[in-house]
């Protein structure tokens, strides 16, 4: 509904844009990897699939199918590296880092966390 000639619209407007801002906004929280027993490309690859979930729940990803594509393109990157095919491990998660930093509806935390996991990621699978 658009503002019309009641002069109260326009007020009405202010206070949802106002309210829309204010539900958006994330302050206070940050999450960090959190140490699994071994660091291994699947163990992180989990570790960052349950953070997405998190980072979904914490407004930091938009909306449900953005998460879902996320953590659908770790699950098949864990695939290719249980597979030993690293090098189309590597592909995806390069792929995937783009992807994500240049997605509409990822806050900056999100970009980050999905980013340094996946450099962290592709270190430990070059070392194997």
């Amino acid at each position: 509904m658009s503002p019309g000639d009641d002069p109260g619209d326009v007020d009405r407007y202010n206070q949802d844009l106002t309210r829309y801002v204010e539900s958006q906004s994330v302050e206070g929280i940050t999450l960090v990897p959190a140490a699994p027993v071994a660091a291994t490309p699947d163990a992180e690859l989990t570790n960052l699939t349950s953070q997405v979930v998190r980072a979904r729940a914490l407004g930091w990803i938009s909306n449900d199918a953005i998460a879902r594509s996320v953590r659908a393109k770790l699950e098949s990157a864990r695939g290719a590296l249980s597979r030993r095919q690293f090098e189309i491990a590597q592909n995806m998660l390069s792929t995937l880092r783009r992807d994500v930093a240049a997605q509409s509806g990822l806050t900056t935390e999100a970009v980050a966390l999905v980013n340094v996991n996946i450099q962290y990621v592709l270190q430990l699978a070059a070392k194997r």
